[in-house]
């Protein structure tokens, strides 16, 4: 990345000049244009490569955004096999996980996550009632 000050600022003279010519080249018309059209297409090239970056950021933001592929819908065999007698005795919170006996469903928000197996130590509605919220 090359910093923007080299843009602005006027090129180093190839050898050092003298106080002459130094004024004669600042006043002489044709030094201002050449030197005012190369700043120019520099500037313009930053200006381009700047588009680009934010065209590209753009792009990148609306894409982050949209929603995804729709997914295929499973067939309704699974769906009943997912729902089997098998699939009762695992937990509807962890799936992976045999559903822990005291948590029944009885309790308000009992889907059966004891990740730890507390339920089976202690008594479930005690557990409840010492529960900070």
């Amino acid at each position: 990345v090359l910093p923007i000050s080299r843009f602005l600022l006027p090129p180093p003279p190839q050898r050092p000049l003298n106080e002459e010519e130094t004024a004669a080249s600042v006043l002489d018309p044709r030094f201002k244009l050449e030197h005012t059209a190369e700043l120019l297409l520099q500037l313009l090239q930053v200006l381009l490569m700047f588009r680009a970056i934010l065209v590209a950021a753009c792009v990148a933001a609306a894409t982050a955004f949209s929603p995804s592929a729709p997914l295929a819908r499973p067939s309704s065999s699974r769906n009943v096999a997912a729902v089997g007698p098998r699939m009762q005795a695992m937990s509807k919170s962890i799936p992976f996980l045999k559903k822990p006996a005291a948590l029944d469903g009885t309790l308000a928000g009992d889907v059966g996550f004891d990740p730890l197996g507390l339920s089976s130590v202690a008594d479930v509605r005690f557990l409840a009632e010492a529960e900070l919220k």
